[in-house]
């Protein structure tokens, strides 16, 4: 098993009746909730556009793909 698990301050409420925990198997990933008023937050996993990777690859100097390289669900 891998990860943590804690508690924070709710930034909105200010409870701290919170748990916030998080995992580094297969990527680095948090998460939290706040069981007083319903905030949460977690990491989000997905894969650009060809458009929005190409747009990435041009602030970096790259050369724009013509397709998406494979992409697989993790």
């Amino acid at each position: 098993m891998s990860g943590w698990s804690d508690s924070f301050t709710c930034p909105n409420c200010g409870s701290e009746n919170t748990t916030n925990s998080g995992d580094y198997k297969p990527i680095d990933s948090v998460s939290g909730n706040c069981f007083d008023c319903g905030f949460y937050y977690f990491t989000q996993t997905g894969y650009a556009t060809l458009e929005e990777l190409n747009e990435l690859r041009e602030e970096n100097g790259d050369e724009p793909l013509t397709e998406l390289p494979k992409q697989e669900e993790i």
